[in-house]
């Protein structure tokens, strides 16, 4: 359920000047680039105290507390956010989120686009960042190393832990993001979690989340994400020798929703 604060920062992110696409200038969008990191990183200091503070005690609230985090990154990029959910999309129940990866800017917009107390496997590498190691830790996201097979297995397993306590767990299967905005062959880890565990997948597509935030070409410019939330997959009863033609199942709704091929 929203509270007003939530209604206040998504009209104010959908009612920001324009619906109109507007020129890039090179310049202004390195500058506001340089701006988000900042906000990005002055806005960390107090969640970060919040959480250290709070401990145990304000845990069922660590989610809470990320996605507000979460609103005031976009809010400082001029982000829009435009969501469409299937009707079939339960809130209540688990499932593996599978999504495509355009931006840093991907798990801010669905985290907060989506309320579900998400579950998000990241690079291990952010898990080494001053700061933003605690608020990813008290999140419970899960780290992983793809450079190991076996370290990699070992981040599944502690997300098919979560998934059996009822929490949503979101990877993206390109394995990182998308170097020209296009879908990247997916790896299997994420369907052979689904696989594993029998929970439905459920398919995510962004668009536009690069144009607002480029981390290649280091660059943000104020405009609309888009997130459509599919319908569920059914996993249950299928065994591992069925992944790759689950891959290229999922590969092939997401490309009609809209990723770009």
């Amino acid at each position: 359920m929203l509270d007003s604060a939530d209604f206040y920062i998504i009209l104010m992110m959908r009612n920001m000047d324009a619906t109109e696409p507007q020129p890039k200038n090179l310049i202004i969008g390195r500058l506001r680039f340089i701006f988000v990191a900042i906000v990005t990183i002055a806005t960390l200091v107090p969640y970060y105290i919040i959480w250290n503070v709070s401990g145990i005690i304000l845990r069922k609230y660590h989610y809470g507390l990320i996605r507000s985090w979460f609103s005031w990154i976009l809010m400082s990029a001029g982000a829009r956010i435009d969501t469409v959910i299937d009707s079939s999309f339960d809130i209540s129940k688990p499932y593996i989120g599978v999504s495509n990866h355009l931006s840093y800017f991907d798990i801010p917009a669905t985290a907060y686009a989506v309320p579900v107390d998400w579950r998000f496997i990241a690079m291990r590498s952010l898990f080494y960042v001053p700061l933003l190691n605690s608020g990813l830790k008290h999140a419970q996201m899960i780290s992983i190393d793809r450079k190991s097979p076996e370290a990699a297995y070992q981040s599944l397993d502690r997300a098919a832990k979560q998934v059996i306590k009822g929490h949503t767990v979101l990877i993206y299967p390109e394995g990182g993001i998308s170097p020209n905005g296009r879908l990247q062959p997916f790896k299997k880890g994420a369907f052979y979690l689904a696989i594993r565990s029998g929970i439905p997948i459920l398919p995510i597509v962004l668009i536009g989340s690069n144009d607002v935030f480029s981390i290649h070409r280091k660059e943000s410019h104020p405009g609309t994400i888009r997130i459509k939330v599919l319908e569920p997959i059914p996993t249950d009863g299928l065994g591992e020798q069925e992944i790759p033609e689950l891959q290229e199942r999922v590969r092939r709704i997401m490309i009609e929703a809209g990723a770009t091929e």
